[in-house]
């Protein structure tokens, strides 16, 4: 390309030459190029589940971290039915972590919740009976060890060979395990209970239920486990009662069997201590006979 000497023209010659070369070519036809490409969803914030052994894999503090660690890492890739039918360990894991959390102050996250509401309920459902049931077996395989080893107390050892004693005991202990499990478990500080429920779906059937009993959404945290706590003592209480009142109909029934008149036949005898005689027929429980056939009644069930 030859060199144009631009020296002998004048800044205003140059402009007015620019101007004029514009004109001629006229406007300009080329439209803006727009991108093809689109925005992908932004994943800021999401942070998403590195399993144990891959690369970025951080562990929660404490045993029921590690629990939880390998639950979950187990969990990645698990079709969703079989993550579902062990929504009754997930709850027994979330409770472990409540407790965990409640004594050492740390907030190890629990397990992700299920989609399905019915596997969701299974779940709380679970991380309230199987504790509570687990605990009470504990406290009694302990406290009848403790018994037959002879180590309490004088008086308490022969106030322990009385089955009274043992039944309230046993009744003593289903009220604490269940009440120190509903106690640590956090769903407790959230959901409504049994009679906050009844007063949200069905308002002017369960209106006379007080709301020092019944919980409602302006309860707190603890409000609503205190009131928690509470009804799962009252109905301890009261399935026990019943489970006294069971127990005196079947002695009622039993003393009636009792006095069915059969003819002096041969293997009459024979056919009165088929009807009547078990194991714990001859077994003197008590001095007072209501409390004898109450307590030979409990013993025949255990």
């Amino acid at each position: 390309m030859d060199e144009i000497d631009l020296s002998n023209f004048s800044l205003e010659d140059l402009e007015s030459t620019l101007n004029n070369w514009e004109a001629d070519q006229g406007p300009s036809t080329d439209a803006p190029v727009e991108s093809e490409t689109t925005e992908e969803p932004s994943t800021e914030g999401r942070q998403k589940y590195i399993p144990l052994g891959e690369e970025g894999f951080t562990p929660r503090p404490g045993v029921v971290g590690a629990v939880q660690d390998i639950a979950q890492s187990t969990m990645v890739g698990m079709p969703k039915n079989l993550y579902e039918g062990v929504a009754p360990a997930v709850g027994l894991i979330d409770t472990a972590t409540d407790a965990y959390n409640m004594a050492t102050g740390f907030n190890v996250p629990k397990l992700p919740e299920y989609e399905d509401n019915v596997s969701q309920a299974v779940r709380n459902i679970s991380g309230l009976v199987i504790p509570s049931l687990g605990l009470r077996s504990m406290a009694i395989q302990g406290a009848s060890k403790i018994h037959a080893a002879g180590k309490a107390a004088p008086w308490l050892q022969k106030l322990g060979n009385t089955k009274s004693f043992e039944y309230f005991a046993k009744f003593g202990i289903d009220i604490g395990t269940s009440g120190a499990v509903d106690y640590v478990a956090e769903q407790n500080q959230k959901d409504d209970n049994l009679a906050g429920t009844l007063k949200s779906f069905w308002p002017k059937t369960f209106q006379w239920i007080p709301n020092s009993i019944a919980t409602d959404e302006d309860d707190s945290a603890g409000e609503k486990r205190a009131k928690n706590v509470n009804e799962g003592a009252i109905f301890g209480v009261l399935s026990n009662i019943v489970e006294g009142a069971a127990y005196l109909t079947k002695a009622g029934r039993s003393v009636k069997r009792t006095s069915k008149f059969i003819p002096s036949k041969e293997n009459g005898v024979k056919n009165i201590n088929e009807l009547t005689k078990d194991e714990f027929t001859d077994i003197k429980f008590s001095d007072n006979p209501v409390e004898d056939e109450v307590l030979r009644g409990y013993a025949r069930k255990e």
